[in-house]
């Protein structure tokens, strides 16, 4: 899913153009991953690792965390703000969240009888701070919208403002798992989110925030503030010429326009004018807005059924906007810098996307080396084998959509990726045939003017479950989609495979997937 240009004066014919593609879009734009130079950790067991990685926590220690953590984990960034003197705004939010989180108490212990696995025990106690930020963005996103100013472009200020001075003390337990890379002990970042964003107050996510502005050549501005690849709010401003007349009826004008807004929960209009232009704004709080009244307003691209656990995708979003000549610019706050590159696009039908889990973030379980060539992986939903060689992407995997593609084609524009998740519907196991029916439906008119070619196939995994595969060739662009559903009761898992030009190692690393996959005893 994107969000469209809304622009009521000039772009109403524009958007109904736009908005005519119903699937939810997530796009997988890779960054690098992988192993570090990690310091020699080899000597180490995971229980001594995961001690002395709290520890170095504890103390500050940024050189003393890099030997537990692979590069992708963004503790680096709350780490390297530590120690600064004349710091940016945004360090100075780092450095008090550490602060506040550095008198946790832990307790470290290799789970007895999986030592070979790299499971340990750990008993946290810690203070939560970032509770409030979610309330401090929607204020600072109000203010903009009602009085102009930069209150929600300034991120660093509300994140300030969001971190809870009282904060709530957490006693919890995790299973962390250790992985040994290349002899080195890693607390790999994929398995462990639920662990580190507890050590960090809860501000873990908060670490991977961005504000992007797009601009047009005719005074419209639209800024995104986004959580890694998931937009979480923003704001769109529009200057346009006004004639003023009496106060009563600017006033009007601009009491008018507000009250377009007022009846609308998550969405908030302000409008002012000065000298001789009328300017407008509203804001969106993606966490609390109705994804199908912003579908119907034209503000995304289309509506899904249960909007909060689902992905709004800032680079497609981006991709749009400068299709459409919008000049974009990111501020990464301590990460790597651009997000409008166009990535490869994975999507899943809406009529499969009745209802995903509601359930907490999944705790994903390290993978372990099953056999020579392989890796399993397991999840809250279930387990499955990837071949070595594959990795997980953790800056856009989700907590309910893993992301999979060959070691070495991170940096690719396009790579051949994979996406496993996992949902649920209204059909028993019985009735699967109603399920691929939907399904059929759903693909054969999404596709319907595309040039597409479809074919679909019914069988079992190896597992014994029902197994329905749909194959999707975009001859012109040499692009061939995979999509397999493994049907549960009213359950099902989805493993997605986007291949460009050759497809056989990512067939062969699908079809393990699918598979392998063995669904989590309840």
């Amino acid at each position: 899913m994107t969000i469209a240009l809304t622009k009521k004066s000039v772009l109403e014919e524009d958007m109904k153009k736009k908005i005519i593609c119903l699937l939810l879009a997530v796009v997988l734009c890779l960054g690098s991953t992988g192993c570090g130079n990690f310091a020699a950790t080899e000597k180490l067991s995971a229980e001594e690792a995961v001690n002395a990685f709290l520890t170095a926590y504890q103390q500050g220690d940024y050189e003393g965390i890099k030997p537990f953590i692979d590069k992708e984990n963004q503790l680096h960034r709350l780490f390297a703000a530590l120690g600064k003197e004349n710091t940016s705004a945004i360090n100075k939010v780092y450095q008090e969240v550490h602060k506040r989180t550095r008198d946790l108490i832990f307790t470290a212990a290799a789970v007895e009888g999986q030592e070979l696995y790299g499971s340990v025990t750990v008993r946290l106690k810690t203070t939560y701070i970032a509770a409030p930020i979610s309330e401090s963005m929607n204020a600072a996103l109000l203010e903009q919208v009602k009085n102009g100013g930069d209150a929600f472009a300034d991120v660093p200020s509300w994140l300030s403002q969001g971190i809870d001075h009282s904060g709530s003390e957490e006693d919890e337990e995790f299973t962390v798992y250790v992985s040994s890379r290349d002899g080195k002990m890693v607390i790999t970042t994929g398995a462990n989110r639920d662990f580190f964003d507890a050590i960090s107050g809860g501000f873990y996510k908060y670490l991977n925030i961005t504000m992007t502005t797009c601009t047009s050549t005719d005074g419209f501005v639209i800024q995104l503030a986004a959580i890694g690849d998931n937009i979480v709010g923003m704001v769109q401003t529009e200057t346009e010429p006004y004639h003023a007349s009496e106060g009563a009826e600017d006033e009007a004008v601009i009491q008018d326009y507000i009250d377009s807004f007022s009846s609308i929960n998550g969405v908030v209009g302000g409008a002012q004018i000065i000298d001789n232009d009328l300017i407008t704004r509203f804001g969106v709080n993606f966490g609390i807005a109705s994804s199908t009244v912003l579908a119907n307003m034209g503000i995304i691209s289309g509506k899904i059924s249960n909007f909060d656990r689902s992905h709004l995708s800032l680079k497609t979003t981006i991709s749009g906007f400068q299709n459409d000549g919008m000049i974009c610019e990111t501020t990464d706050f301590g990460g790597s810098g651009q997000l409008g590159d166009k990535g490869p696009p994975s999507s899943l039908p809406s009529e499969a996307n009745t209802s995903l889990p509601s359930s907490g973030a999944v705790s994903s379980e390290i993978p372990t080396t099953d056999k020579a060539d392989t890796m399993t992986f397991p999840k809250k939903f279930g387990s499955y084998a990837v071949p070595v060689g594959w990795v997980e992407s953790e800056k856009y995997s989700t907590d309910n959509k893993f992301f999979y593609v060959a070691d070495g084609t991170q940096e690719e524009k396009r790579p051949n990726n994979i996406s496993v998740e996992t949902g649920s519907n209204r059909y028993a196991k019985d009735k699967h045939e109603q399920f691929r029916n939907a399904i059929e439906n759903q693909l054969v008119a999404q596709l319907k003017g595309t040039g597409a070619t479809i074919s679909g196939d019914g069988s079992y995994t190896a597992q014994g479950y029902t197994l329905y595969t749909f194959v999707i060739d975009f001859l012109e662009d040499e692009e061939v989609e995979t999509q397999y559903y493994i049907v549960g009761d009213r359950q099902y898992v989805f493993v997605y495979e986007t291949a460009f030009g050759d497809t056989t190692e990512t067939d062969r690393a699908a079809k393990m997937i699918v598979d392998s996959f063995v669904w989590a005893e309840k």
